[in-house]
């Protein structure tokens, strides 16, 4: 990515790297056999969610098709049951990290921790921490990261949802997606696209010229989605002061910047 920068103005440039799907699951049909379930609590579902047969299970009600783990026991409890995703093989950059989660009951609101493992599906090997989420909303919550962020690159790694709620209710997930890019196609590159974002830092608006433009999100840095939109101003007025990343996609692909609201 080159940078350069002027005043407020901020360039950059969105390089045309081949984006790769390492896995985009939303569970419409259960959780697939190459994922990894594992109780360790051994607790005992309540009575009246006791369809929860398994630590995570597919999840279905009118409105949602997830995968869903219960931490409303016969005996009040803390919940310790793992959704695992396949090995998957993240490769120099971009490698994002997305999902969707809510709590099935406002009132007994659910907390879980998304883990990294380098090695294996044994639970004793999720030993670094991407975020922990407590007190999940009761409306489906987009969160997104980047693992390069948190030093995975060009290797192997398993990610984890553990549900960690005590004598809630269920806990829900969905639309787990990993995506990579491939370094190697830089080469085959014959062009790039200018992205220029203004103000940077900024107190009202962020401004986005590109080309083949499609859409921009704006994180924070709990890497809850707050903004999502198809326009070029994106209008910051009513968010608190911090750190964001903003997500500019592009016919091309994706690139993320740092913004800062003052």
């Amino acid at each position: 990515m080159k940078l350069l920068l002027t005043g407020a103005l901020t360039f950059f440039v969105l390089g045309l790297n081949a984006q790769i799907t390492l896995i985009d699951e939303d569970f419409t049909s259960g959780i697939p056999a190459s994922w990894t379930v594992v109780d360790v609590d051994g607790n005992i579902p309540n009575n009246s969610v006791s369809q929860f047969t398994s630590a995570w299970i597919g999840f279905t009600t009118v409105f949602d098709t997830c995968a869903a783990s219960t931490s409303y026991y016969e005996n009040p409890a803390s919940s310790e049951d793992y959704l695992i995703t396949p090995q998957l093989n993240l490769l120099g950059g971009g490698n994002m990290l997305s999902w969707d989660a809510k709590s099935f009951d406002a009132t007994f609101p659910d907390s879980y921790i998304v883990l990294i493992s380098t090695t294996d599906t044994n639970p004793n090997s999720f030993t670094d921490t991407i975020v922990m989420i407590e007190n999940e909303s009761p409306y489906w919550t987009s969160y997104v990261y980047d693992l390069f962020d948190f030093g995975y690159a060009n290797q192997g790694v398993y990610v984890a949802f553990k549900n960690v709620s005590t004598d809630a209710y269920i806990l829900g997930i969905d639309n787990v997606k990993i995506t990579t890019n491939d370094p190697l196609s830089v080469s085959k590159v014959k062009q790039s696209v200018l992205v220029k974002v203004y103000p940077n830092p900024t107190t009202s608006f962020l401004n986005i010229v590109t080309d083949n433009f499609l859409k921009a999100q704006l994180f924070n840095i709990s890497g809850q989605k707050v903004i999502e939109t198809n326009k070029h101003v994106i209008n910051v007025i009513d968010l608190p002061k911090g750190i964001y990343i903003l997500r500019v996609t592009a016919i091309e692909g994706i690139i993320e910047k740092k913004i800062v609201i003052n």
